[in-house]
C-alpha cells in the first residue's frame, strides 16, 4: 500500500520495493526512514503515541518527531531504532517473526525483538556498528568530596537523577529537593566511588553486571565487598561537567533519548561517546538525617548507656553524662531540625533546656564538657549537625569549631562525662537514636491545671504526643507585652462581631480596614491561656500542633480541600511539593490558605488584584498589612517574587513560613500568633487576631475528623508560663 496509515509488518524476504528503505540523516542527528515504493511517505509512530504497543506505520513526510528515529548500533552488529517522540524502541509484537507480525514501539529492553540487521541494496551502503568501545574512563579521585549530592543533567539542569519508590530503576525527573533525588557519594580509596540513594541507603548498580549497551541502571542492596557493579568512575570533562563510568563494563551512565531529556527518561549504560547525554553536574546539598521527634541517644559501644542530664536537674549548667537506661525524661530529648540553617537542636524533655557548649565560639576547646542551658537562638553553642554514618549510628557535631560529641575516653561507666572533641572516628563519638515517649507528668504544684487535662487527652488519643514547652516567662509579663501597640496598631485584635463585645474589646476604635477592635487584656489572657484549649476531645488543641512535618498523602489533602477552590490537582500537587521543600505540614498549608483566602477563594490576593499590569497571587496574605495601602504591599511582595500563578504562591509562601516562622521555632499556630519562643520575643507575629490561631486550629481538627484522620500520630507543643493563676483565665463577658 502507498496510502497514509499503511501498516509496517514483518514478511518473508522478497526482492520487492516495499521491503527497501532509505535512511536520511537529519540536522539533529536523527534519521527519517522512507519506504522506496511510496515516495513522500516515511515510517511514523501512529499519532505520536506515548504508550507501549503504539503502532508503527507509514505516513506522509511532515517533519514531526513521530517520524524521527535514532539509529543505535549494537555490539553484536545489529541496530535498534529509537523514536524521538517517546524514547521507545521499534519492536516486534510478542517477539514473533512470522509473516504479518506487527511492528510497534515498546520500552527499550535489549531483546532480539528490538534488534535488526541492515542489509545493503544495490543503491546504498550500510553503516558499520561499533564493535569495541572507542573510549574508556580512567579510575582515580575526582575533585568531588564525600557528601550528599543532587546529580543534574548537563542538557537540562532542572532534570536530575531520581529513584521512584517503590520502583528500583534510576531515571530522570524534575528537581523537587526530595530525598529520593539525593545521593551519598563516597570515594572508596581504590579509584572508584559508591553512589547511594539517601532515602533507601541502597546503591546505584549496573543491573546484573550487564556488559551490553542499554543495560539498565537501578538501585540494589549495598555490598561493602568487591562488587564492581556498584563501583563508579567519576571523570571531570573539559567543559567542567562529569561522566560516570562503571568498573564492571567500561561503559558510562547515559540518558536515553539522544539529547531529548524529559521526566521519565531512562538511564542505562552505553559506550563512552563524550556527548552531553553522558555528562552530569554534581551539586552538593543537605538532607534531614533525623526526623523531628523525641529520642533516647545511646552509645554505639554500649546501647544501654544514654545521654543523661546529671541528677535530673532542671537548672542551667547541669552537666551531661552517660548513664544506664532508666526510662526517665532526663534521658530523653526533643530533636528538632532547622531547615533554613541546616542544624539541629536537642531539648531535654524534663527541663525544656538545650544541649549547650559552655563558652560558645570564643572559649570552646577540645575536652569541654557540655551542659544544658536556656534556649538562645543566636548562639552556635546550641546548634548541632548530625552526620549519618550509614550503619545505624551517627556523629553529633557542634557548630562551634566543628568539634564532635564524645564520651570521655570511650568509657561506659555511669557518670562518665560527655564532652566535645576533635573527630577520631571511634565508637566514643558514634551514637544511636531511638524514638521514645515521655513518662513523667507536669508538676501540678508549679503549673496548676495542666496535668489532669493532658493525661485525659493522652488516654483518649493514644497516638497523640503532647510535649510541654517550658517558656520560663512570667505570665503577667507576657500579657503586658501582648497588650501593646506596634506600628500604630494593637498587637492583639478581636473581630467586629456581636459575640465579642463587652469585656472583649477596648472602646470603639476599629482597626484592620474596619474588621477588628483592640482586644482587652482579659480577652488576651483567656485566648492565650493554654488550659482553656485542653478539652478532652481535642477540638481546640490543634493550635498547638507541631507544623514542622511534611507527612500527608495526596488522597488525604484532596479530602481536606474537597469543595473548596483548592480542589484541583495542580494546586494539591503544589501543596505537597511545598510541604516537602519547606518541611511544613501540607494540612497546615491547605488550612492556612483557606483561612486567608476563604473556602471559595474570593479574597483579593487570589488573583483579584493587578500590580504593574500583572495578575498576582499572595495566598498567605504575606505583607498584606492593615494600612490603606496594605493590599498594594502584598501585591508588590507577590510581584517581586513572580507569583503570577496560584501554584507559585503556594510554593513560595510555604518557603516563607518555613524559613521565617517554623524554622526559627514558631512551629505552631499559637507560637505564630504569640511569639514567646524566638528572639526578639513578642515581635515577628504572623497575625493580630487573638482568635486566629484558636479558630484555625479548630478548623483543622474538624478537617481531620471529617476525613477519618484523627487517630493519626500528631505532636502538640503546650507552652506553660511561670506564676500562672491557679485557675484558667476566665472567659470575658460579651
Amino acid at each position: 500500500s502507498k496510502e497514509d496509515g499503511a501498516n509496517l509488518q514483518i514478511w518473508a524476504i522478497g526482492d520487492v520495493e516495499q521491503q527497501k528503505f532509505k535512511f536520511t540523516k537529519l540536522n539533529n542527528g536523527y534519521y527519517k526512514i522512507e519506504p522506496k515504493h511510496a515516495p513522500g511517505k516515511v515510517i511514523d509512530v501512529s499519532g505520536a503515541g506515548q504508550a507501549n504497543g503504539t503502532n508503527v506505520n507509514q505516513f506522509r513526510d511532515n517533519g514531526t518527531v513521530a517520524q524521527m528515529w535514532e539509529v543505535r548500533g549494537n555490539l553484536d552488529g545489529t541496530f535498534t531504532f529509537i523514536s524521538k517522540c517517546n524514547n521507545k524502541a521499534m519492536d516486534l509484537y510478542g517477539g514473533a517473526s512470522t509473516n504479518g507480525t506487527n511492528v510497534q514501539v515498546y520500552n527499550n529492553n535489549g531483546t532480539a525483538a528490538q534488534k535488526f540487521v541492515l542489509e545493503p541494496t544495490s543503491e546504498g551502503t550500510v553503516p558499520k556498528p561499533p564493535d569495541t568501545p572507542t573510549q574508556k574512563l580512567k579510575p582515580g579521585k575526582a575533585d568531588i568530596t564525600d557528601g550528599i549530592y543532587v546529580i543534574k543533567s548537563k542538557i537540562n539542569k532542572n532534570m536530575v537523577f531520581d529513584i521512584d519508590d517503590p520502583s528500583s530503576d534510576l531515571h530522570i525527573w524534575s528537581e523537587s529537593n526530595t530525598d529520593n533525588q539525593k545521593f551519598k557519594v563516597t570515594y572508596l580509596n581504590n579509584g572508584y566511588y559508591s553512589i547511594r540513594p539517601v532515602y533507601s541507603k541502597k546503591s546505584i548498580d549496573v543491573a546484573g553486571k550487564g556488559q551490553d549497551n542499554g543495560t539498565n541502571v537501578w538501585q540494589y542492596p549495598y555490598d561493602e565487598g568487591e562488587n564492581t557493579a556498584q563501583q563508579w568512575i567519576i571523570n571531570k570533562t573539559e567543559d567542567g561537567n562529569y561522566m560516570i563510568g562503571s568498573k564492571c563494563n567500561d561503559k558510562c551512565i547515559t540518558i536515553q533519548g539522544n539529547g531529548n531529556v524529559h521526566e521519565g527518561s531512562e538511564i542505562y549504560m552505553w559506550d563512552v561517546k563524550n556527548t552531553d547525554d553522558q555528562k552530569f553536574i554534581f551539586q552538593e546539598t543537605s538532607y534531614q538525617v533525623i526526623q523531628n521527634g523525641m529520642y533516647e541517644i545511646a552509645m554505639k559501644k554500649d546501647p544501654n548507656k544514654l545521654l543523661d542530664i546529671a541528677g535530673g536537674s532542671v537548672d542551667n549548667c547541669a552537666k551531661v553524662q552517660i548513664f544506664s537506661r532508666a526510662n526517665v525524661d532526663q534521658q530523653k530529648f526533643y530533636v528538632t531540625y532547622n531547615k533554613a540553617g541546616d542544624f539541629y537542636t536537642f531539648q531535654a524533655v524534663h527541663s525544656s533546656k538545650y544541649l549547650d557548649v559552655p563558652g560558645g565560639e570564643d572559649l570552646i576547646e577540645p575536652g569541654t564538657q557540655i551542659w544544658q542551658y536556656t534556649q538562645n537562638n543566636d548562639s552556635n553553642a546550641q546548634k548541632w549537625k548530625i552526620i549519618d554514618l550509614w550503619n545505624g549510628t551517627y556523629n553529633i557535631v557542634s557548630l562551634c569549631k566543628n568539634l564532635y560529641l564524645d564520651v570521655d575516653d570511650g568509657k561506659t561507666d555511669n557518670g562518665t562525662k560527655v564532652k566535645v572533641f576533635t573527630p577520631l572516628g571511634t565508637n566514643a563519638q558514634a551514637f544511636i537514636f531511638t524514638k521514645t515517649t515521655s513518662v513523667n507528668s507536669i508538676d501540678d504544684n508549679k503549673y496548676p491545671g495542666f496535668r489532669i487535662p493532658i493525661e485525659r487527652l493522652k488516654a483518649a488519643h493514644p497516638n497523640w504526643e503532647i510535649r510541654i514547652k517550658y517558656t520560663g516567662l512570667d505570665w503577667d509579663t507576657v500579657l503586658s507585652n501582648e497588650d501593646t501597640f506596634s506600628g500604630g496598631s494593637p498587637k492583639s485584635l478581636i473581630p467586629v462581631d456581636n459575640r465579642y463585645l463587652g469585656e472583649w474589646k477596648v472602646g470603639d476604635p476599629i482597626y484592620d480596614r474596619g474588621s477588628c477592635y483592640q482586644a482587652t487584656r482579659k480577652a488576651i489572657a483567656y485566648m492565650m491561656d493554654p488550659r482553656n484549649s485542653l478539652d478532652e476531645d481535642g477540638s481546640w488543641l490543634f493550635q498547638f500542633q507541631d507544623l514542622s512535618s511534611s507527612s500527608g498523602t495526596k488522597e488525604e489533602i484532596k479530602r481536606m480541600v474537597s469543595g473548596t477552590f483548592l480542589d484541583r490537582d495542580s494546586l494539591i500537587n503544589a501543596i505537597l511539593q511545598a510541604a516537602q521543600t519547606s518541611n511544613i505540614s501540607p494540612f497546615h498549608i491547605a488550612s492556612r490558605i483557606k483561612q486567608e483566602m476563604g473556602p471559595d477563594g474570593g479574597a483579593t490576593m487570589n488573583g483579584h488584584y493587578t500590580y504593574k499590569g500583572r495578575t498576582v497571587y499572595n495566598l498567605y496574605n504575606i505583607d498584606v498589612d492593615s494600612g490603606n495601602d496594605g493590599m498594594e504591599h502584598g501585591a508588590k511582595y507577590a510581584y517581586d517574587r513572580n507569583w503570577f500563578t496560584p501554584e507559585a504562591s503556594i510554593i513560595g509562601g510555604a518557603e516563607f513560613l518555613g524559613r521565617y516562622y517554623i524554622g526559627i521555632g514558631q512551629n505552631t499556630l499559637y507560637f505564630q500568633k504569640y511569639n514567646v519562643v524566638s528572639s526578639p520575643l513578642y515581635q515577628h507575629q504572623y497575625m493580630q487576631n487573638i482568635r486566629a490561631a484558636n479558630d484555625e486550629g479548630n478548623g483543622i481538627y474538624y478537617a481531620y475528623k471529617n476525613n477519618g484522620l484523627l487517630n493519626s500520630h500528631f505532636t502538640f507543643v503546650i507552652p506553660v508560663y511561670e506564676n500562672m493563676p491557679a485557675s484558667p483565665s476566665p472567659r470575658p463577658n460579651s
